[in-house]
């Protein structure tokens, strides 16, 4: 362990040190940094709608008929906030990212800000006269981190030309005198994003968000039924989400399409009164969330159990405190976004590796006969240990392996968060 460290300070921590002072980088990660406060209540009302006032689990509000008015109540409050929070966080981030860059490089804030926002708008392609909302929340994510970065780039190079600004007298108010010394460069930038995304749209019509989903989906379309497909989109998933991608959303359409069969075959061979053990499909997107699911995509709750238990950096214990409860119930945007774990290239390699590990794992002492199978769909708020426990029809033995793999994953965490520590007092 010590020699892994001491391999990875000496050439990872320089290399992800020197990323992070990427003003492109920093602008993003500023960006969600700045959105936490946001990302936190809309997490906050998640792990109430699902688990306090949600109908799934028998120990919420809205289970009982005598509560489900109060919890119908307060579900309807929260519904709306969630709109305003992380359905839009697409928007959100896109002013956020121009805004930092702008900053990054001296220019002004307020309008790079405005140039970021506007040209998220620009490349949204409007179906019988609507934006799609999908691509204003999470899964729209890359395009509102790329194309603003972009534009805003463009923006602030045409602004450091002098001929391009325009002067008012010293008389006229600030604001006024801001809009027009930045006109020129603003409308150059818009013009040549609005022109571009029509001759894009010309040749592909449903527009850029919808391009780069199926870039990203149609590879995987040809992957067999395996727990190596499971592992790969899975992989896939939590890598995407080092982009700021909403890699679950992402690999739905694939995920459902391969596995739709699954539990349906399951559930029908155990209500014929077969045994538990010897149900036909072993690998299911259960089977991932049960094990390897803990906390979220990426296994965070051992995260944040690793940053409270060994953790130096404030910021990432102050953030870890607060995302411990919503990570009970696999709710885990603030760590995502919070941290952020979002181009954090020391958060990358586990991210992705721990869950992949954990599941091949837990395969492995289900294909043997150790452990049960997950046969049964549970909620996925249902937190980690009690997940495994419930889906394999209360089988002890699943509830401590899940304990066992849940420790792994903290140990296998621990490096990373070491790193981290470093990683800060180089700066």
């Amino acid at each position: 362990m010590n020699k892994f460290s001491e391999f990875m300070e000496k050439y990872f921590v320089p290399v992800a040190a020197k990323l992070n002072e990427n003003k492109f980088i920093a602008a993003v990660r500023d960006a969600f940094i700045l959105n936490f406060p946001l990302t936190m209540t809309a997490s906050l009302i998640l792990l109430l709608n699902f688990v306090v006032f949600g109908s799934d689990l028998p120990i919420s509000l809205g289970y009982y008929e005598a509560t489900a008015p109060i919890a119908e109540f307060f579900t309807a409050i929260g519904w709306p906030i969630l709109q305003g929070t992380i359905d839009i966080m697409a928007i959100t981030i896109a002013f956020l990212i121009g805004r930092n860059l702008a900053l990054e490089y001296k220019s002004d804030d307020l309008m790079g800000g405005l140039v970021g926002l506007a040209s998220i708008f620009i490349v949204s392609v409007k179906v019988e006269g609507m934006y799609d909302p999908q691509w204003f929340g999470a899964t729209g994510l890359f395009v509102s981190i790329l194309v603003p970065l972009v534009s805003v780039y463009v923006f602030i190079k045409l602004g450091q030309i002098k001929r391009l600004k325009i002067t008012l007298p010293d008389m006229v108010p600030p604001a006024v005198s801001r809009s027009f010394d930045k006109l020129i460069p603003i409308m150059i930038t818009l013009f040549t994003l609005g022109t571009l995304n029509h001759l894009f749209t010309m040749f592909l019509p449903k527009g850029l968000h919808v391009f780069i989903f199926e870039v990203i989906q149609t590879p995987l379309q040809s992957m067999g039924d395996s727990v190596h497909t499971l592992v790969i989109l899975y992989s896939i998933s939590n890598f995407l989400w080092f982009f700021g991608i909403h890699g679950p959303n992402t690999i739905a359409a694939v995920r459902d399409s391969i596995f739709s069969h699954v539990s349906p075959a399951n559930l029908t061979f155990l209500q014929e009164g077969g045994n538990i053990k010897d149900v036909p499909h072993l690998v299911h997107p259960g089977l991932y969330d049960a094990y390897a699911n803990a906390g979220g995509s990426g296994m965070t709750l051992p995260l944040i159990i690793g940053i409270l238990f060994q953790g130096k950096r404030e910021d990432y214990r102050q953030i870890s405190k607060l995302s411990l409860a919503p990570g009970i119930f696999n709710i885990n945007e603030t760590m995502i976004f919070g941290i952020p774990i979002v181009l954090n290239p020391i958060f990358l390699f586990p991210f992705v590796l721990i869950p992949a590990v954990v599941l091949y794992i837990a395969y492995f002492l289900t294909v043997i006969g150790f452990i049960s199978p997950i046969a049964y769909t549970v909620p996925w708020t249902t937190p980690a240990i009690i997940a495994p426990f419930l889906g394999s029809g209360l089988d002890f033995m699943n509830l401590i392996v899940a304990a066992l793999l849940f420790v792994l994953a903290i140990f296998m965490w621990l490096p990373f968060v070491k790193l981290a520590d470093k990683e800060i007092k180089n700066k």
